[in-house]
């Protein structure tokens, strides 16, 4: 018994072309979301350099109040000595 060989028909083709050219569309689709979803995260994302230690935040506010006492160098006054 002889099997029979399986012919590409024009019919088939067509057919073919359609599933594949869905498959594609949800592909699209699928991207298309995750590149919202991404840009949703960084648009809300935190910057972990902006969020201060308890220790830091403490060292801020004294700095702070030297700032405001006139207990802190000037930059210019630092470097110079530094002789920069």
């Amino acid at each position: 018994m002889k099997k029979a060989k399986f012919k590409y028909t024009k019919n088939y083709s067509i057919r073919r072309m359609k599933a594949e050219s869905e498959i594609l569309k949800k592909i699209h689709h699928d991207l298309e979301f995750v590149k919202k979803e991404v840009t949703d995260i960084r648009e809300h994302m935190i910057d972990v350099d902006a969020i201060l230690s308890k220790d830091e935040e403490l060292l801020l506010i004294r700095a702070r109040e030297e700032y405001k006492k006139g207990e802190t160098t000037p930059l210019e006054e630092l470097e110079k000595d530094l002789g920069k």
